[in-house]
């Protein structure tokens, strides 16, 4: 399954410094796909890949104190478009975007903060 990782950087030089010192520190099974970042360096969208959700956590301990997370369960548009051409298809399920990194609840709902 592939999830769009958000992440709100609070120091990008140090991010890189440890990212050029200790590379990425993900756990086998949880793939690094693309990522894009603003001009302003704040905030990187990072397209990844794992089976295994519990994966996620393991990766952002190591970043936490660095940055905070939002991670989106996400589909292509081809599998989009797959799933709208099929007439007994339910409709699609919303689902919830995941905030990591503050103290912040795994189960918040789109818009939903836990301050």
């Amino acid at each position: 399954m592939h999830y769009m990782v958000i992440e709100r950087f609070k120091d990008a030089p140090a991010i890189y410094q440890r990212l050029e010192q200790k590379g990425r520190m993900m756990p086998e099974g949880l793939n690094y796909v693309s990522s894009w970042i603003d001009h302003d360096f704040k905030i990187c969208w990072q397209l990844m890949k794992t089976e295994n959700f519990a994966l996620f956590d393991r990766w952002i301990d190591n970043w936490k104190d660095l940055m905070d997370f939002e991670i989106v369960p996400v589909r292509s548009s081809a599998e989009v478009r797959e799933l709208m051409s099929n007439k007994d298809s339910p409709s699609p399920p919303a689902s919830a975007a995941l905030r990591r990194g503050r103290q912040s609840s795994p189960s918040l709902s789109p818009g939903e903060t836990d301050a």
